[in-house]
């Protein structure tokens, strides 16, 4: 069984985002919890923990492209997914480890995304139909 360039590239994603999120909790809880407040370290943990989370979630999509083949919706669930755990996760970390000053706009904008790649990810299995 051979699988999907776009299901390869959304799972290898989601494995290189699971690391990562692994790498920072570890960085997190040994080298920053000093130098952050804890207010600021607390959001930090919670960018990790949405992005180990949602990286796992990932993976279910990528699976959902395979189940729902030709699926545009379960296509674009993933696309949507990875770009709202970087712009979500990518603008905290930014703004905790001092690369700007607050996580702007990509914070909420981020959030978003990961709603909506759920929500359509849902529409696309109640809308399939097998060809």
């Amino acid at each position: 069984m051979s699988l999907a360039r776009g299901t390869r590239l959304l799972a290898a994603a989601a494995a290189l985002l699971a690391a990562l999120a692994a790498a920072l909790a570890a960085a997190g809880s040994h080298a920053l919890s000093a130098q952050l407040s804890p207010a600021e370290l607390r959001s930090f943990n919670t960018a990790v923990a949405f992005q180990f989370v949602n990286a796992l979630g990932l993976f279910a999509v990528a699976w959902a492209r395979e189940r729902l083949p030709g699926s545009l919706l379960a296509s674009a669930s993933g696309w949507l997914l990875l770009a709202g755990i970087v712009l979500f996760c990518g603008s905290i970390y930014a703004a905790r480890l001092g690369i700007t000053a607050t996580p702007g706009p990509a914070a909420p904008l981020g959030g978003s995304l990961v709603i909506l790649a759920w929500l359509v990810l849902a529409a696309a299995f109640l809308f399939w139909r097998s060809r």
